[in-house]
């Protein structure tokens, strides 16, 4: 059922997803089209995606296509299902411990809906699940384990995060370096003219994914100094 959905072929076009929609949820589920699981869930995605237009749109993403994102959002699964909100990850709390995403086939098309209108109507109040849990246990005095291994793993992504960062900025650097024209080449000006100008697009990328660690990282430094 993959077919009636659509796939996102570049990490560019990932980002622009999730940039450019303003007032619906992005669902996206990371695999591969033939992997059994992502069958599943992808017959699942496509019957509602109809009855969620509204509040919600739907795309698929081939991660051996596409592997920007395998370190960064940690997708070993055969199927991932994120949700993102105007340029921010929605984290969930369905009772598995893992709140980052969807790792297994949902198979009642209810079931998924329901989850959904949650994440909309969540997401509407502008924070993600992660950090307004932090937010409910500070302003209720309860800094418990829970809160503290809460902190810890979101201070282990943003140190994931700025180390993906730091290894894509080396890349680009790398590959800034080789393809800088020499007088042998001269007459090869204009591809090194293009390449020079997908390393700017990389760039730019890169600057956003910056942005987006750098806003969590704030929300948890200021949930953190309204703890002490």
């Amino acid at each position: 059922m993959s077919y009636l959905l659509p796939h996102l072929h570049s990490g560019w076009q990932v980002d622009q997803a999730i940039l450019a929609e303003e007032e619906r949820v992005v669902i996206i589920r990371f695999g591969n089209d033939g992997n059994a699981t992502c069958m599943q869930m992808d017959e699942v995605l496509a019957s509602v995606a109809n009855t969620l237009k509204n509040f919600a749109v739907i795309y698929l993403v081939d991660i051996d296509e596409v592997p920007d994102f395998k370190i960064m959002y940690e997708l070993y699964d055969p199927s991932t299902v994120m949700f993102f909100f105007r340029n921010k990850h929605i984290m969930i709390d369905l009772g598995t411990g893992n709140n980052n995403k969807i790792n297994w086939p949902i198979k009642d098309k209810q079931e998924f809906i329901d989850i959904v209108e949650t994440v909309y109507r969540g997401a509407r109040k502008g924070r993600g699940l992660l950090v307004e849990n932090l937010g409910e246990a500070i302003e209720n005095g309860t800094r418990d384990q829970h809160f503290d291994s809460l902190v810890t793993e979101l201070s282990s992504k943003f140190e994931k995060c700025q180390q993906l960062l730091n290894n894509i900025s080396a890349s680009i650097s790398s590959k800034a370096a080789c393809y800088m024209p020499s007088r042998i080449w001269l007459s090869r000006i204009e591809t090194v003219e293009g390449t020079k100008q997908k390393v700017a697009e990389a760039e730019q990328m890169l600057n956003q994914r910056r942005e987006l660690v750098a806003k969590y990282k704030n929300s948890l430094e200021e949930l953190t100094k309204s703890d002490i």
